[in-house]
């Protein structure tokens, strides 16, 4: 059974200001020149999947996934 769980994804590159409101509720925590830091509570596991498909269309490499606690 899925549930609302945080999540914090860092990816290499950045997110254009015109995508963010694909992101659902994750926000960037992070910006480096590198690339950035995101971080937000999704309701499922089918909703990280639409992040992930976002950063994946984006071109962004994903350097990790992260399940916080609550």
């Amino acid at each position: 059974m899925d549930k609302s769980t945080t999540y914090r994804i860092r990816v290499r590159g950045l997110v254009p200001d015109s995508w963010t409101d694909r992101l659902g509720t994750m926000t960037i925590v992070e910006t480096t020149p590198e690339g950035m830091t995101l971080k937000g509570r999704l309701p499922d596991q089918s909703a990280l999947a639409g992040v992930l498909d976002t950063l994946f269309s984006l071109n962004l490499p994903i350097l990790e996934v992260s399940c916080l606690p609550d």
